[in-house]
């Protein structure tokens, strides 16, 4: 599965500069909190990305699109801020592995890219472990779709489930597939935020 979900993006063109030696990555990485702040952002994203997509493979629900498309936009900005500032390439620093991973594939060697192929082998494999429970303990309809998820389904969860926090569920997966709805934020400033300024993920 794994493979096939990865088959995907096969094709994606975009890349940066990757002659940067490690131990220039590794500097910037540990000391500019720019590229701190921007890289905790970025795996919690492309972790949700990642679940979003094997939900939408295993248990045959909800449309990946929207959540490639968050994926793409998050691509796009790295490039973009790479191309205004080269320190951006330290956002990619401990993801020598994937990288090696994603020139195999021919895939895009953006920080997006290689975080949903960390992600996505990790989701996959433990949610495959789990077997068809991992389909039916969470509301992945609502889930992945979480714009037209209604009040009635919502509170018919919340009675079923009372200990789980869906409302939180749901705005985190807003707010993730957000990036992708609207790239305006794809080209703004880099100088402080890799993020659209307001943006902020609440698990």
């Amino acid at each position: 599965m794994i493979k096939y979900l990865l088959s995907v993006l096969i094709g994606s063109a975009l890349s940066v500069c990757s002659a940067w030696a490690q131990p220039a990555l590794k500097e910037i990485w540990e000391s500019d909190p720019r590229i701190i702040l921007a890289a905790h952002n970025a795996r919690e994203v492309m972790e949700t990305v990642a679940l979003a997509v094997v939900a939408s493979d295993m248990c045959k629900v909800g449309d990946p699109r929207p959540w490639y498309a968050v994926m793409a936009a998050v691509d796009a900005r790295h490039a973009f801020c790479v191309g205004k500032d080269q320190k951006w390439i330290a956002l990619k620093y401990p993801l020598a592995k994937e990288e090696e991973e994603a020139k195999k594939l021919g895939m895009s060697n953006t920080v997006g890219t290689l975080l949903f192929i960390r992600a996505v082998d990790a989701r996959g494999s433990r949610a495959m472990d789990e077997g068809p429970t991992f389909c039916t303990r969470q509301p992945w309809k609502m889930l992945l779709d979480p714009e037209k998820a209604t009040a009635a389904e919502v509170q018919a969860f919340k009675h079923a489930e009372p200990g789980e926090p869906i409302d939180v569920a749901l705005t985190l997966m807003k707010t993730v597939r957000s990036l992708g709805r609207d790239a305006s934020w794809v080209e703004a400033s880099c100088d402080q935020n890799f993020w659209p300024a307001d943006f902020a993920l609440k698990k």
